[in-house]
């Protein structure tokens, strides 16, 4: 054999080598098949639409398909329970919320958010306390008389019980001094129905999803649980203008299970981050208020600022006597 030939076969067995190396000994190559995101809520609300925003541009970034899979029941325990059961290949992500920190807490799961690694989170969302545009409550003033008149009577729905949004109603509402009785819903159109059927008098919810609903006089904006008004929402009086507490804004993001390979993660963070980038992605965003407060975090900050807010989370449910 010549030296010229020992050569090229050498570098072309030094390639299969790293190729198989960096596949992982003959792997596909990841990805290399369906991508599906899970949501612990049902279609329509605020973790759904932010899925399906992000989705179309994640496929362009991953050249697989992308798919929604929207399993609500227990303010996301439910999802997460079977993100655990599936294998730790990232072809399963699952799309988070605050209400990943407090459900091992409040004991719906047996999961934490040490569980599972963090992808990027995507931004905060605010709250508000909304009601029937052709409702019979004008203002926040006319609100608070009326739960002064009706102590425990006064009714507010929220997604999930004991979740995300049933602790920021407590928080504002202990802050103001004002009874009311909490009705939970597992999905955002029941509980817009609910309250434009006048069967409950407001609503929690973040304007990433009723935006258009508020802008056609749909929905009112009584408060926005944010220390300063939104511009978006002019007349509109914040939790910080009326000297309330300021009940921490929720956030959206996305992870995988503990035990997926570093190499994948890295490319899922890759691939979110420059779908988050993508003029789509900032368009949906600008145009649903989620650039009001900033949001983006990559992995390492994203796990840092979990950790942090699980121990105000702790505290806070304490405080409100969901947990001892």
């Amino acid at each position: 054999m010549s030296k010229r030939v020992l050569v090229v076969t050498l570098v072309m067995v030094l390639a299969v080598a790293m190729t198989m190396t960096v596949s992982g000994c003959g792997k596909a190559k990841y990805p290399s098949k369906n991508i599906d995101l899970i949501v612990g809520f049902g279609q329509g609300g605020g973790t759904d639409v932010f899925a399906r925003a992000i989705a179309p541009a994640l496929k362009d970034e991953l050249k697989v398909n992308v798919g929604v899979i929207d399993m609500p029941g227990a303010s996301s325990a439910t999802a997460m329970n079977e993100v655990e059961k599936r294998p730790a290949d990232g072809y399963t992500v699952f799309m988070i919320t605050s209400d990943m920190l407090t459900n091992d807490l409040m004991g719906r799961s047996q999961y934490t958010y040490k569980d599972l690694i963090p992808i990027i989170r995507a931004h905060t969302d605010i709250g508000l306390l909304q009601t029937s545009g052709k409702g019979p409550i004008k203002t926040w003033q006319d609100f608070v008389d009326k739960c002064k008149a009706n102590p425990n009577k006064v009714t507010v729905a929220g997604i999930g019980a004991g979740s995300f949004d049933e602790q920021a109603v407590a928080i504002l509402m202990r802050s103001a001094g004002l009874t009311y009785k909490y009705v939970p819903y597992e999905s955002a159109g029941e509980m817009h129905a609910a309250t434009l059927g006048g069967k409950v008098d407001v609503m929690y919810a973040e304007p990433s999803h009723d935006l258009g609903l508020i802008k056609d006089g749909t929905m009112r904006v009584l408060i926005s649980f944010t220390d300063k008004p939104v511009t978006q929402f002019q007349g509109v009086p914040s939790a910080g203008d009326l000297k309330l507490t300021v009940p921490p804004a929720i956030w959206r993001g996305a992870a995988v299970r503990k035990d997926t390979p570093q190499a994948i993660v890295d490319t899922l963070e890759k691939a979110f981050t420059a779908a988050y980038k993508s003029a789509a992605y900032q368009k949906f965003e600008t145009d649903n208020a989620l650039n009001i407060y900033p949001g983006f975090q990559g992995s390492k900050d994203f796990a840092k600022s979990m950790a942090a807010e699980y121990e105000m989370y702790r505290t806070k449910l304490k405080e409100l006597g969901f947990i001892k």
